[in-house]
């Protein structure tokens, strides 16, 4: 058996690399939700997550985190149906946008 300083590196890889699977797999079930228009505010109350309304934004604000902002304004202005994208920011925090107009 390895001491664990030989094995530690490779485990976190295994973990960070199993942790990231999940969190793509569970934001493609959010966008599912929002596309679909149902469940989706059960899948954040069950996961003790939040929907953030923002409105009337551009391209300085300071309410909102700057790598967000900078996907939103990268995206293609709606032609009608609101556009959802799904952003991984920096730090591992996944973001589920739906810009209106």
């Amino acid at each position: 058996m390895l001491p664990l300083e030989e094995v530690q590196p490779e485990i976190a890889v295994i973990l960070r690399t199993e942790m990231e699977s999940k969190r793509t797999r569970f934001g493609n079930q959010l966008a599912e939700a929002a596309d679909a228009g149902e469940g989706l505010e059960e899948l954040l109350t069950e996961n003790e997550l939040e929907w953030i309304e923002e409105t009337e934004i551009n391209r300085d604000a300071f309410t909102v985190n700057r790598e967000v902002l900078d996907a939103v304004f990268a995206l293609q202005r709606p032609q009608g149906e609101p556009e959802l994208a799904s952003i991984t920011l920096s730090n591992g925090t996944f973001v589920l946008v739906e810009l209106i107009r």
